[in-house]
C-alpha cells in the first residue's frame, strides 16, 4: 500500500486541521540562562551606581592644603581634618579620652532650638552631713564639655543635664558617687561621634553611661545592699527630653491645655527583667524621650509620685517652680522614712529665659525705680536664727518655713495688692515687717 502523507503545519492550517505548537513559540526566544546573566549584570551596574552616589555623598577632598599622611589617611594643614580613603570617612582629634581621633561630619551645623527651661527644686527634710539628696544641674553641658577639655561643639542646643540623687544614711556616698560621675560619662559618648546625634543615638548614649555607672556604683560600695540608689537623670537636646530612672524614681512630663487643664504623661518606665538583681543602683528603666515646644513643666523625684499631685500642683501654683515641687512632695502618696527630692523644670520659649546679668544696671532716673516688698520666714539654719522683730528665736526647720509660706501663697495669688501688706504684718520676721514688707 501508500506509505501515510503527513502534511505540513502550513498545510494543516490551510485546511483547518489540528497544528503542533513549536516549543517557545510566542516568546522572545531567549534561553533561561541568558535572561538571568542579563539579570545579573543589570544588579552589578546598579549597586555600582549606588556606590557612586554614596562616593559623591563624601566625596574625597579636593582643593589645596592636603597631604598624605600614609597609603590610607589624607590630612588638611589648616582645618586639621583627617581623610581615611579605605572607608571614605573623615574624622577630627578630640581631646576626650586621651587626645584621639573621632569620626565626624565636616558639614555639620548643630542647631538651636527656641525652648529654654527655668526650674528649682525640695528636699522633705534638711540633709545630713553627707549630703543624702543630690540635685545637679548641668545648664549648658557643650560649655562643661570645654572644661573638661571634651569638644560637643556639635550637639544641638540647648544641651542641658537635670538630675536628682537620693540614698540614705551609708548608701549617700554611693549617691554622691554616681551625682559626680553621670555628666562625665555623658559627655565622653557624645564626644566620640563629632556629628548630627538624632534622638535615638543619645537615648542609646544615656542608656550606656547609666548601665556603666551602676556597674562602677556597685564595685566600689559592695558593702551596700541592692537598690540603695535611686536617682532620674533628664537630657535635653534641642527640643527633645531623654529621660531615665533607677530604684524606683519617677519622672512626668505635663502639657498645659486649654482652660488650665494639663494632661500628665510618665517618663519612666521600669524594666521588670532587671527587678531581681540591680545592684547598688535600683532597677533601672528604659530611655524615654519626647518632644516639648515651651509651656511644659518637667518632674523629677527620687520616690514615687501620684499623677494627680502634680497636676494639683500645677494648678494651684502655676509657674513657680519650687511652689510646685513643694506641693508635689506634700501631697506624695507614700513617703519613705529617709529623705525625698523633687525637682520641677519648666520648659519655656527661649525669648522668656532671662539671661544672668554680669552686673546690675545703675539707674539714675527715679521714674525707672521700683518697690518691692517680702515677707521672710526664718529658719534653723539663718544666721542668726532670731526674729528681730519679735526677738523670739527661731525653731522652725526650712521645710517647716515653706510649707507655711506655701499656705497663705493662694491667698497672695488671689489679691497681692490687698492681701500682701497685712500677710508681711502678720508674718514676716524681718525689720521692714510693720511697712507691709
Amino acid at each position: 500500500g501508500q506509505p501515510d502523507i503527513v502534511p505540513t503545519n502550513i498545510q494543516a492550517a490551510q485546511a483547518g486541521g489540528f497544528r503542533k505548537m513549536k516549543q517557545n513559540e510566542g516568546m522572545s526566544g531567549k534561553p533561561l540562562w541568558k535572561i538571568q546573566m542579563e539579570a545579573q549584570a543589570l544588579r552589578e551596574q546598579a549597586l555600582e551606581a549606588a556606590k557612586a552616589r554614596e562616593a559623591e555623598k563624601i566625596a574625597p577632598p579636593g582643593g589645596e592644603g592636603w597631604i598624605e599622611q600614609n597609603d590610607d589617611v589624607l590630612v588638611h594643614e589648616a582645618t586639621k581634618l583627617h581623610f581615611q580613603v579605605s572607608t571614605r570617612r573623615y574624622f577630627r582629634f578630640n581631646d576626650a579620652g586621651g587626645w584621639r581621633l573621632v569620626e565626624c561630619d565636616p558639614d555639620h551645623t548643630y542647631e538651636t532650638s527656641s525652648v529654654g527651661y527655668a526650674g528649682d527644686g525640695v528636699a522633705s527634710r534638711q540633709a545630713t552631713a553627707v549630703p543624702e539628696t543630690r540635685h545637679v544641674l548641668v545648664p549648658d553641658l557643650v560649655k562643661a564639655g570645654v572644661a573638661l577639655k571634651m569638644n560637643i561643639e556639635h550637639m544641638d542646643r540647648p544641651t542641658s543635664l537635670f538630675a536628682a540623687y537620693r540614698g540614705d544614711g551609708a548608701s549617700a556616698t554611693a549617691s554622691d558617687f554616681c551625682a559626680k560621675l553621670l555628666h562625665t560619662k555623658l559627655l565622653l559618648r557624645f564626644a566620640s561621634y563629632m556629628g548630627k546625634w538624632d534622638p535615638g543615638r543619645i537615648s542609646a548614649a544615656l542608656q550606656a553611661a547609666v548601665e556603666e555607672l551602676a556597674e562602677e556604683a556597685t564595685n566600689s560600695h559592695k558593702e551596700l545592699p541592692q537598690g540603695s540608689v535611686s536617682f532620674v537623670a533628664c537630657v535635653m537636646c534641642g527640643s527633645v527630653v531623654h529621660v531615665v530612672s533607677c530604684g524606683g524614681a519617677q519622672a512626668v512630663l505635663a502639657r498645659q491645655r486649654r482652660g488650665g487643664l494639663y494632661s500628665v504623661e510618665a517618663l519612666t518606665q521600669l524594666d521588670l527583667e532587671q527587678s531581681s538583681s540591680c545592684g547598688v543602683v535600683g532597677p533601672r528603666t528604659q530611655v524615654l524621650c519626647s518632644e516639648v515646644a515651651g509651656g511644659e513643666t518637667i518632674v523629677l523625684a527620687t520616690s514615687p509620685m501620684v499623677v494627680g499631685s502634680v497636676e494639683g500642683a500645677l494648678k494651684a501654683f502655676g509657674t513657680r517652680p519650687r511652689a510646685i515641687a513643694r506641693g508635689v512632695l506634700q501631697q506624695m502618696e507614700t513617703r519613705p522614712a529617709g529623705v525625698v527630692a523633687v525637682h520641677v523644670y519648666q520648659v519655656l520659649p527661649s525669648a522668656t529665659v532671662a539671661e544672668p546679668q554680669a552686673k546690675k544696671p545703675r539707674l539714675d532716673d527715679k521714674a525707672g525705680k521700683i518697690r518691692c516688698r517680702h515677707i521672710v520666714l526664718k529658719h534653723i539654719g539663718c544666721k542668726p536664727a532670731v526674729d528681730p522683730l519679735r526677738r523670739k528665736p527661731v525653731t522652725r526647720t526650712m521645710e517647716e518655713a515653706e510649707l507655711a509660706l506655701l499656705e497663705v501663697l493662694p491667698r497672695l495669688m488671689r489679691d497681692p495688692t490687698r492681701e500682701f501688706p497685712a500677710l508681711a504684718r502678720e508674718l514676716s520676721e524681718c525689720q521692714s515687717a510693720m511697712k507691709g514688707g
